[in-house]
């Protein structure tokens, strides 16, 4: 069974790295659509704690501040007048929504609640609410659109109890880290976890 499971393995790979290899847009001149094994840009990074035993990484507190203040603003415009300048009826609904939002963000930068944690066990995303062990982790990728706008960290996974594969894609353009170091954390601990 087990030498079954690791031809599967490999067999995804395999299959994994044909599909992203040099995934373009069909019109566009550059790679819009950039998927990079993590392995590929953990290279990139060359001075990095090597004694960290875990990493937790959290959104960045500048971009839920930045939100914040602006929902705060749209408040004050129509609470506030200003000199000059007609006094903004937006109506309830928007100041509900305007509070609503700012009390959200402000919740969320003041709580900063780990989005993902990776350590020598495996790796944890919120979104999934459940820890990935390495040595069921088939490949893990960073996909990169645009111009990196908006970044995505992919792993494809085994999971034992329904003996099926399984991707998950999170964003993580919003926290607080560099690709490059995430991608040297996930590789580090991963050949952490074959070693021992």
């Amino acid at each position: 069974m087990s030498e079954n499971l690791e031809k599967r393995k490999s067999d995804l790979l395999v299959d994994l790295e044909n599909r992203y290899a040099g995934k373009r847009g069909r019109w566009w001149p550059e790679n819009l659509f950039a998927y990079t094994m993590t392995a590929d840009l953990a290279e990139e990074c060359k001075k990095i704690d090597n004694e960290v035993v875990e990493v937790i990484i959290r959104p960045k507190l500048a971009i839920l501040l930045s939100v914040s203040a602006f929902f705060l603003t749209g408040i004050l415009i129509q609470v506030l007048p200003i000199p000059g300048f007609p006094k903004a009826n937006f109506g309830p609904i928007f100041l509900i929504i305007f509070v609503i939002g700012f009390v959200y963000f402000v919740a969320r930068g003041i709580s900063r609640k780990p989005r993902i944690i990776v350590n020598t066990n495996g790796l944890w995303t919120d979104k999934l609410n459940e820890l990935i062990l390495w040595e069921n982790i088939v490949a893990t990728f960073i996909h990169r659109t645009g111009d990196g706008d908006f970044c995505y960290l992919l792993v494809h996974y085994f999971i034992p109890e329904t003996n099926q594969f399984q991707e998950t894609e999170y964003r993580i353009d919003e926290l607080d880290i560099k690709n490059n170091e995430l991608a040297f954390y996930i590789e580090k601990f991963k050949r952490q976890a074959s070693n021992s």
